[in-house]
C-alpha cells in the first residue's frame, strides 16, 4: 500500500512539474511581530480557540516556521525547544526520552501526546514509540505544548503535560512539494507531497516518505544500533459540505525496519514495526452560538523486537462526541469518549511476556468545563473529567483555573488540578521468563498528582515579552519496585514533590532578527513509603531529572533570500546507579546551526550542522550500563521545491 502511494504522489508530482506554475515557500518567522506570535490561537488548553496570551496554562507553541527554520528532522528534536520539556537521545528500539517537569525515561508515561487528536501513547507502558511518529515537518502548523495537567479535558497519562501536533489543513498544502536530503546521521531522506483543490467544498493532499539513519555508538565507538529505515505515505482531505459544516478525512501507514544490537545479552537481529490509521472529524453549527463535533479513529500497529525480547500487535478504536455553548458571559464544552484496546503478545520464549498474553481494555467516560467572566477582564475556568477504566474504575480529575488581565500588556493565572496515571499493561500484566517471575501486580493502584501553578505573560514593550511559570507538584502512590518474597513485584510505594520554574524571553532589536531565550528549573524530592521496600525508585528518578535547563535561539534574515538560524541549549547532569556503582553524565552545552538560501521564491537550499561543540556527547543513562549512547556531531543538506 505505501509502495502504491508513492506511485500516484510520483505521477501527480510529474503532472505538477509539468503545470509550470510556480509556487512560494512557506513565509518566514522574522515577518511576524510579538504581539501576532502571542496572539496565536490555541485550542489545548480549553478545547476552544483562545488567544495564547490569555490562556491560563504553562503553554509554549511551536510554530510550523520555528520548527522548519530550526532544522529539527523530528518532532522530539523540534519538542527540546520548548523550556521545561527534557528531550534526550538514547542509543535503543525508543530512540528519545521525552518528558515534562521530570520522571525521565526510556519508558516516560506521565505526558499526553497526540496528533490532530489522535493519542499516539501506547497502553502497553503509558508512553511514546517515538521512532515510527515520523510526521512531515512541513505539514506541521504548529505544536501547542501544556506543561503541567491536562487531564480534565484530555484525561489518563495528561499528567505532567500535553502534547498537541496539529498539522497544516489540505486547503493550505495545495501544488506540490519534494525535500531531499542527506548527511552524516540522515544519509538519505525524502518526503514528497501533493494537493489539490476538489471542487469548492474541498482538498485533498496526499505525502510519501523514506528515511534512513545511521548508527548511534557507545562511548567506546561500538554501535548500539545500525541504520533505520522507514518508510510512510498518507492522505488527508478536508471539506465544507455546507456553510456551518466542516469534514476532514485522513490516514497514514508506515512500515520500518532496524538492526539492533543488544549489549546484555548480547544479541542481534531485525526489528520490525508497521502499522496505519484512519481519522474522521466532523463538526457542524447547531445555532450562532452552538457547535457539535464528533472525532472517530482506528489505529493498528505491529511491533517485534528479535531473537528472544518483545513482540505486540495493537488495535485502538477511539470515539468522542461534543458539544461548545458560547454564552454572553461563558463558553461551556461537555463531552463523552470511548475507547477500545485490543493487544497481543508474544508467547515464552521471550525475555518479556504478558500475562495473559492478549488482553480487550475499555475507556469510557465524559468532561464537563465552562469558563467564566467573572468581569470583563477576570475568568474562572473549572471542570472535570470522569473516566472509567478496567484496572481501577472510575477515575476523576477535576482543575481550577483563574486567569486575569490586569492590563492590556500583562496577564497573570493560577490553577489547581488533579490527574491521575492509571495502570498500564506493563504495570500489570508484566512477566519476566516465565509467568512465575510475575512483576506486574494486578492490584495496582493509579499514581496520583496535584498541581499547584501560577503564571504571568508581560509586554515589556512592543518588541520584548516575558512568560514565567512556578509551580508545585505532590506526587503519590508512584510506582515502585518491591520486595516480594520470592521475587520482586510493581507497588504504589513511593510519594514525593516537584516544585520548579520556567522562564521564557522573546526579543525582536530588528525587523530581521528575532531571539529567544528559556531557562527551566526543577526540583524532585521523593521518597519510599514506611510500608515500602522499594529502596531505589525514588532517588533514580531524582538523579535523571536535570534540575538546570537553558535555551537561547536566534533566527536572522540578513537578506530577502537568506536565513540563519542558530540554536544552544544547555543540560545539567544526570546520575544512575548500576551494581557496580553510581555513574554521572555530566551537564553538556550543544550547538545547532541552519543556513538557508532561496535563490527562488519555491526553491530553497539549507544546510544543517547539529551538536557542533563536541565531537559527541551523551544524553541519557539507561537501566543497562553498557547501553550508554554518544551522540555524534553531524552535518545534513536539504533542498526542497516546490510547484502549483
Amino acid at each position: 500500500m505505501v509502495k502504491a502511494l508513492g506511485g500516484v504522489l510520483l505521477l501527480w508530482a510529474s503532472a505538477g512539474a509539468a503545470a509550470q506554475h510556480l509556487a512560494s515557500l512557506p513565509p518566514d518567522l522574522t515577518q511576524l511581530d510579538l504581539d501576532e506570535l502571542m496572539n496565536i490561537e490555541v485550542t489545548s488548553v480549553s478545547k476552544r480557540a483562545e488567544p495564547l496570551f490569555q490562556a491560563a496554562a504553562a503553554i509554549s507553541v511551536l510554530s510550523g516556521d520555528e520548527i522548519r527554520r530550526s532544522g529539527a528532522r523530528t518532532i522530539p528534536e523540534a519538542l527540546r525547544m520548548v523550556p521545561g520539556l527534557t528531550v534526550a537521545r538514547i542509543g535503543d528500539i525508543n530512540t528519545y526520552a521525552v518528558s515534562s517537569r521530570g520522571f525521565t525515561d526510556r519508558l516516560s508515561d506521565k505526558l499526553e501526546v497526540l496528533i490532530d487528536g489522535r493519542t499516539v501513547y501506547t497502553p502497553l507502558f503509558s508512553g511514546v514509540f517515538w521512532d515510527v511518529v515520523d510526521v512531515p515537518m512541513t505539514d506541521i502548523e504548529r505544536i501547542e505544548v501544556i506543561r503541567g495537567p491536562g487531564a480534565t479535558l484530555w484525561g489518563t497519562n495528561a499528567v505532567n503535560g500535553v502534547i498537541n501536533v496539529v498539522t497544516r489543513s489540505a486547503a493550505q498544502t495545495r501544488g506540490g512539494q519534494v525535500t531531499l536530503a542527506g548527511g552524516t546521521q540522515e544519509p538519505s531522506a525524502a518526503t514528497l507531497r501533493a494537493g489539490t483543490a476538489v471542487g469548492e467544498a474541498g482538498a485533498v493532499r496526499f505525502y510519501a516518505r523514506h528515511v534512513e539513519r545511521d548508527a548511534v555508538r557507545d562511548e567506546d565507538g561500538g554501535d548500539l544500533y545500525t541504520v533505520q529505515r522507514l518508510g510512510s505515505a498518507g492522505v488527508r482531505s478536508d471539506w465544507t459540505p455546507a456553510p456551518d459544516h466542516r469534514l476532514t478525512l485522513a490516514g497514514d501507514l508506515y512500515d520500518g525496519e532496524r538492526e539492533d544490537t543488544f549489549i546484555s545479552p548480547p544479541q542481534s537481529g531485525k526489528v520490525e514495526t508497521s502499522g496505519g490509521n484512519v481519522r474522521v472529524d466532523w463538526g457542524w453549527k447547531t445555532g450562532p452560538d452552538s457547535e457539535v463535533s464528533a472525532k472517530a479513529y482506528y489505529d493498528h500497529s505491529k511491533r517485534f523486537i528479535p531473537t528472544i525480547v518483545f513482540r505486540e500487535r495493537r488495535d485502538i478504536g477511539d470515539l468522542e462526541l461534543q458539544h461548545r455553548i458560547v454564552g454572553k458571559r461563558n463558553t461551556l464544552v461537555y463531552g463523552a469518549s470511548y475507547r477500545h484496546s485490543h493487544d497481543v503478545t508474544g508467547d515464552p520464549p521471550l525475555v518479556f511476556i504478558f500475562v495473559p498474553p492478549g488482553e480487550t481494555l475499555q475507556y469510557y467516560g465524559g468532561f464537563v468545563q465552562d469558563q467564566f467572566l467573572i468581569t470583563p477582564r477576570l475568568e474562572l475556568t473549572a471542570g472535570s473529567k470522569f473516566e472509567h477504566n478496567d484496572y481501577t474504575g472510575w477515575e476523576v480529575q477535576p482543575n481550577l483555573r483563574l486567569g486575569a488581565t490586569l492590563r492590556d500588556d500583562l496577564f497573570a493565572w493560577g490553577a489547581v488540578s488533579r490527574a491521575v496515571r492509571t495502570p498500564s499493561r506493563l504495570d500489570h500484566d508484566l512477566a519476566v521468563f516465565n509467568p512465575a517471575f510475575r512483576v506486574g501486580n494486578p492490584d495496582q493502584e493509579p499514581e496520583e498528582l496535584v498541581a499547584y501553578e501560577a503564571g504571568a505573560r508581560w509586554f515589556v514593550t512592543p518588541r520584548f515579552s516575558t512568560d514565567l511559570a512556578v509551580f508545585y507538584n505532590d506526587y503519590d502512590d508512584l510506582r515502585s519496585s518491591e520486595f516480594n518474597p520470592p521475587f520482586g513485584r510493581f507497588g504504589n510505594g513511593v510519594e514525593g514533590r516537584g516544585t520548579g520554574a520556567e522562564l521564557s524571553l522573546a526579543w525582536q532589536p530588528l525587523s530581521t532578527l528575532d531571539l529567544r531565550a528559556s531557562y527551566a528549573h526543577l526540583h524532585l524530592d521523593l521518597e519510599s513509603k514506611p510500608d515500602s521496600t522499594d529502596t531505589g525508585t525514588a532517588g533514580t528518578h531524582e538523579k535523571l531529572a536535570p534540575e538546570h535547563q537553558a535555551r537561547l535561539r536566534a533566527a536572522w534574515q540578513p537578506l530577502p533570500n537568506w536565513a540563519a538560524d542558530a540554536q544552544l541549549r544547555y543540560q545539567g547532569h544526570l546520575s544512575r546507579s548500576y551494581p557496580g556503582g553510581e555513574r554521572t553524565l555530566p551537564g553538556y552545552i550543544e550547538l545547532n546551526l541552519r543556513v538557508a538560501w532561496r535563490p527562488w521564491p519555491n526553491f530553497e537550499l539549507a544546510l544543517l550542522g547539529e551538536n557542533l561543540l563536541d565531537r559527541q556527547h551523551g544524553e541519557f543513562l539507561t537501566e543497562i550500563e553498557a547501553s550508554y549512547a554518544e551522540i555524534p556531531r553531524s552535518g545534513l543538506l536539504e533542498m526542497t521545491w516546490a510547484w502549483d
